[in-house]
């Protein structure tokens, strides 16, 4: 698990960094049409390598056509929903109302379907193992701080720092450049210590590091940023590899292909609402803080008043005249509170994955060892 981990992450170590590049170099149709020949690869590859183990017994009948028709309603209308909900004013909009009851009515009657159908789509039937859903529920957790994290970065760089798109990838790089190092350690730490310390150590790690982001200001340096992404890449490794093994350690070979996909579709739709609830937490509390503190910025102010009195004499020094130059020094007064509003969102949201993290923890109690041998893991506690 820890090389199949390492070569996982390679995508996401170059992937943001070679779209800079193409972005920067060409235009940003290009991200998507290099996809075509690595596609193209990928499917011979998987032709010419990839066999169905002896324990997959693929039998014929019919396909769950309801419950694969309700999934896709569920699913969609929540995404729809997610993506829209902002611009639309959330609840206050019917359409908004609409998709919230139709996502909420598909995947009740979706589960519904699956627990009570001899052959489901999804057999959730597997979520009776403790340990198995305690994993689940924790790649949840760690798809919405990884791709929650991996969508606000950027624009913070780009729009508040003024990266151009390669630079602001290769501030992303160091994280999953982390992660490809420190994988096969944590594989083999694994094997001694189980998944409970590592995944516990990753959270821990990994909240560290969302705390120290929370911190950002518009001053803020590439190495300043780099650091705190190593850490997020020793966090996220460590709980990766530990993870993936006890969520499909405890299930029996024959259900193998059913669980490793609930378990990544799980990842992959908090990943979606982790990018949707922090977009919409980045707008809401831009607004929020941008009253917050224009609140003290007021004519009233002795700071304000002098700011504003530097800044006119500079525009009229310039060559502006007075009206202009008292309009234009309150516009780049209004910007600067903008800004600062801003970092403080992003910094809020940060926290927030933060203390999702920290929350997340006592569900690693329940995750049960599978292949790590006690007594050399009680011996090297012990140590």
């Amino acid at each position: 698990m820890g090389v199949y981990g390492m070569g996982v992450v390679l995508a996401p170590a170059f992937g943001p960094t070679l779209g800079g590049w193409l972005t920067d170099r060409y235009a940003w149709p290009w991200i998507f049409y290099i996809n075509v020949p690595i596609g193209v690869l990928g499917l011979l590859l998987v032709q010419r390598f990839i066999a169905d183990p002896p324990y997959l017994v693929r039998e014929r009948g019919r396909v769950d056509v309801p419950g694969i028709a309700l999934l896709a309603l569920g699913l969609g209308a929540l995404q729809l929903m997610l993506e829209e909900g902002q611009r639309k004013d959330w609840f206050d909009s019917s359409f908004i109302v609409t998709l919230g009851a139709a996502a909420g009515l598909g995947l009740a009657l979706f589960i519904w379907r699956e627990l009570a159908t001899d052959r489901p789509a999804v057999d959730l039937r597997i979520l009776k193992s403790a340990s198995f859903s305690s994993a689940t529920a924790l790649g949840g957790v760690l798809g919405m701080g990884l791709y929650g994290s991996l969508f606000l970065l950027p624009l913070f760089l780009q729009n508040l720092l003024g990266y151009p798109a390669e630079t602001a990838g290769l501030a992303l790089m160091p994280r999953s450049l982390a992660m490809a190092v420190v994988m096969p350690i944590g594989g083999l730490l694994y094997n001694r210590l189980g998944p409970r310390l590592l995944i516990a150590a990753g959270l821990l790690v990994s909240a560290f590091s969302f705390q120290e982001l929370s911190h950002l200001t518009i001053v803020v340096g590439f190495w300043d940023v780099f650091v705190r992404q190593l850490w997020q890449g020793v966090g996220f490794s460590l709980i990766f590899v530990a993870l993936s093994t006890a969520a499909l350690g405890t299930i029996e070979k024959a259900k193998m292909t059913a669980a490793a996909g609930l378990y990544n579709v799980v990842r992959q739709v908090f990943g979606s609402v982790g990018i949707a609830v922090a977009a919409t937490t980045l707008t809401t509390g831009i607004a929020r803080y941008h009253d917050s503190l224009a609140e003290h910025v007021t004519m009233y102010d002795p700071t304000t008043r002098q700011w504003l009195a530097t800044a006119t004499a500079a525009l009229r020094a310039a060559g502006s005249d007075a009206y202009t130059a008292s309009r234009r020094a309150l516009d780049l007064l209004n910007g600067d509170v903008t800004r600062q509003a801003v970092v403080l969102s992003y910094n809020h949201v940060f926290a927030l994955v933060m203390l999702l993290f920290a929350i997340a923890l006592p569900l690693v109690l329940l995750l049960r060892a599978t292949g790590a041998p006690r007594d050399e893991a009680a011996a090297l506690i012990g140590e």
